[in-house]
């Protein structure tokens, strides 16, 4: 794809966003809405999708419970997306829980119905586990760090240099068995 061309795939993905949070009347919107509409977005371009979930597609906001700034994003994540009730994704409502980082509280939430494991930011040392639980049972995951991405989980969305920016990963995209389509793999940075 041309750069010029990519450049306007992004900002169309980043304006479907934006209209996105506008019809919810959110009029300063946080950094964690405008990424939370654009994770939505991301996920319709899950191939997937439709082969893994139920009649609803399940948000697990993964925090670490005894440190309350972990709580306190995984708090503001649970808001942004709630703020999206209206949005469906190939059909699919969105749903969103809170959940624990311990193993237990990851396999209780997937049985639940869990198919993002959303990790917040402070989660270093829990990442390389809820990527293993996320792989043996083919959940996507997104962090909430770049560095998240940059070793063990699939989706991130950040800024940088005042402009949105997708990152995935290829390889724990592969073994999650979670394929994207070639329009959004054009849109995002590729960590192979």
């Amino acid at each position: 794809m041309k750069p010029r061309s990519r450049a306007a795939h992004v900002r169309n993905l980043v304006i479907a966003a934006a209209l996105c949070l506008f019809a919810t009347g959110a009029q300063n919107e946080s950094l964690k809405s405008r990424h939370a509409a654009i994770l939505a977005r991301i996920l319709s371009y899950e191939l997937m999708l439709e082969e893994r979930v139920g009649d609803s597609l399940g948000i697990a906001i993964v925090h670490r419970p005894d440190d309350p700034v972990s709580a306190a994003n995984a708090d503001e994540w649970a808001r942004a997306f709630r703020d999206l009730a209206f949005v469906n994704v190939k059909g699919r409502p969105l749903v969103v829980d809170i959940v624990g980082s311990a193993p237990s509280d990851l396999s209780a939430a997937i049985d639940k119905g869990a198919d993002l494991l959303l990790v917040t930011a402070g989660l270093d040392t829990e990442t390389s586990t809820v990527a293993r639980i996320a792989h043996a049972r083919r959940v996507l995951t997104a962090g909430d760090s770049p560095d998240y991405v940059q070793t063990d989980l699939t989706v991130c969305v950040i800024e940088e240099n005042d402009k949105t920016k997708i990152l995935i990963n290829l390889k724990a995209a592969d073994l999650e068995r979670i394929r994207f389509s070639s329009r959004l793999l054009a849109l995002a940075t590729l960590i192979r």
